[in-house]
This record gives C-alpha cells, sequence and structure tokens, in this order.
C-alpha cells in the first residue's frame, strides 16, 4: 500500500464517512488530494521548487499541532490536505457541484482534527524517498516572478532580499483564463464564496485591472483569505507583480525584485472579527513598504 493510499485509509476516510459523504464524493476528495500530493511529490526532491512552493503554507502551518513535528511535514499538510478540496466541504458555498447537499458537512473543529492526525500520519513517512511525475502545477514554469519571490521568502528568517525582476513571457497564458473589469467597484461589498473557488469574483476583477494600470498595491491580511485555490492565488499574483504592483499582507511584503518577511509571523486570524483586531494594531507598526516588518 502506498503512503497515499494508507492516508486515506488510515486517517482521511473515517472523517469524511462521518460527515456523511457517500462513495462519489469521497472519491472526489481522494482525487483532488491525489493530485496535490503527486504534484507535491514531483518538485519535493529539488530543494529550490520545494521551498518556493511550501513558502505559501508558512504562515498557517507554523502554528499547526502538534509543532514537535518537522515544520516541512505541517507545510505539506496545509498545501495537500487544508488546501484542498476539503474546504469545499467546510463552507456554506461549495463550488464543486456534487457537495451542494452538503454544504458545511465538515466543522471548523472537524477540520482541525484532520489537519492534526495528518500531520502524525506523515511525520512517519519517508515522503523524500519517492519519485513521482506530475503536471498539475509547476510555479517556475508558469509563474516564475511569483516563484521566485516565493523562493526569495523562503531564504530569509526575516527581513528583506533584493534580487533581479523576472520577467514572464507566458502572461498572456494567465491573463486569457479571467475578464477583467475596468469600472471600479464597490470594494465595501462582500461576495462570499467557497475558499476553493477558482473563479475571480467582480470586486477581484476590478482590483486587479486597477492595480495593474496604477503599479499599485494590494492587501491582503493573509493567503488564505484571498483564496486556499493555489493556481488561482499564483495567477493573481503573477498578474499584479509583473503590472509592477505590490502585495502587502501582515506578514509579508512582495515586489517584484524585492521580499520582505515579518521577524516572528502573526498567527492567521481565523475569524473576521480577529483579522480587524489585528489590523488594527499591527497596521500602524509596520512599514507598507516593507522595511521594518520585526513585530
Amino acid at each position: 500500500m502506498g503512503i497515499l493510499e494508507g492516508y486515506f485509509e488510515e486517517v482521511l476516510d473515517r472523517f469524511l464517512v462521518n460527515a456523511g459523504l457517500d462513495d462519489k464524493c469521497i472519491k472526489i476528495v481522494h482525487s483532488d488530494i491525489q493530485k496535490r500530493y503527486e504534484n507535491l511529490m514531483s518538485l519535493w526532491n529539488n530543494a529550490n521548487n520545494r521551498r518556493s512552493y511550501l513558502e505559501i503554507s508558512r504562515e498557517e502551518a507554523v502554528n499547526y499541532e502538534p509543532k514537535d513535528v518537522k515544520l516541512s511535514v505541517r507545510m505539506l499538510v496545509n498545501s495537500v490536505i487544508r488546501n484542498s478540496i476539503l474546504e469545499d466541504l467546510s463552507t456554506g458555498f461549495p463550488y464543486t457541484q456534487e457537495f451542494h447537499e452538503h454544504n458545511s458537512c465538515i466543522s471548523d473543529q472537524t477540520i482541525k482534527k484532520i489537519n492534526i492526525a495528518s500531520i502524525k500520519y506523515f511525520s512517519n513517512k519517508e515522503i523524500a524517498n519517492q519519485t513521482i511525475v506530475s503536471i498539475f502545477f509547476n510555479p517556475q514554469k508558469t509563474h516564475p516572478i511569483t516563484y521566485q519571490a516565493m523562493l526569495q521568502l523562503s531564504s530569509i528568517a526575516n527581513g528583506s532580499a533584493t534580487y533581479d525582476p523576472v520577467n514572464n513571457n507566458q502572461l498572456s497564458d494567465i491573463e486569457s483564463k479571467y475578464s477583467f473589469l475596468d469600472e471600479l467597484r464597490n470594494t465595501n461589498s462582500t461576495n462570499l464564496i467557497s475558499g476553493y473557488d477558482p473563479t475571480l469574483d467582480d470586486n477581484l476583477k476590478s482590483a486587479i485591472y486597477h492595480i495593474r494600470e496604477i503599479k499599485g498595491t494590494f492587501f491582503i491580511p493573509y493567503f488564505k483569505l484571498l483564496t486556499r485555490n493555489i493556481v488561482k492565488l499564483y495567477d493573481i499574483f503573477e498578474l499584479i507583480l509583473s503590472s509592477g504592483g505590490e502585495i502587502v499582507t501582515l506578514n509579508y511584503y512582495i515586489k517584484n525584485g524585492f521580499v520582505c518577511k515579518r521577524d516572528k509571523l502573526l498567527k492567521v486570524a481565523h475569524t473576521t472579527t480577529d483579522c480587524e483586531q489585528q489590523m488594527k494594531n499591527e497596521l500602524p507598526r509596520s512599514k507598507l513598504r516593507g522595511i521594518n516588518m520585526g513585530g
């Protein structure tokens, strides 16, 4: 039995069955996680590819339990399990059609239990000894600007790094996936969608268009609050960074050629109220340009 098959049998399936999922839905979950797992494993033995890919997961995984397990394993669980289609089962607005009758069937508490059980399982496996080929997502080839920014961030514990800006000669492949809005939208409005949803809502379409036009600043408190869909997140970042725009979060500053990481990463807020309080406390103390993010 392979590592992932063992994971499904020994860990995940009991949670899915207890949530009331039928065999068809369970197979959909298996397929999505397998795609993500094999993709990460295809990058794993290349240190730069692994580090760049997993940096997105750092700010959440650093607080995952059990904390005595290697951070790389906790980041793997965030990338492969937490940011998988399981997100679609924990929301009241699932993107996947087959999940519409199962919306919110997996609670936040159950997600936490799945994370812990997953970390314990993978901590005992020889992950690096696998040779897997995947073509799902290779950001070094498709999103070189974001890839390099994440690689630079993964190379520093805190502070900043300057490097030669990167070009993306295939940007039109990303642009062609979306339609953008040139009129300004009411950015105070809220659109509730699944964190797994690969589409852009009208607010994002408008925001991305105008940020690219003015080479402006795109602020999100944490990566997960934008999306848990890694391809969508990389698409948005690549579009903004390629235009000369910048991305600012409570933990990171990212611009093509310059990145900055907070000394002690703030714990990712779970609720909107928690996030608003963190922003009220932290934004006045953080330099928007990322020069001083020491907390």
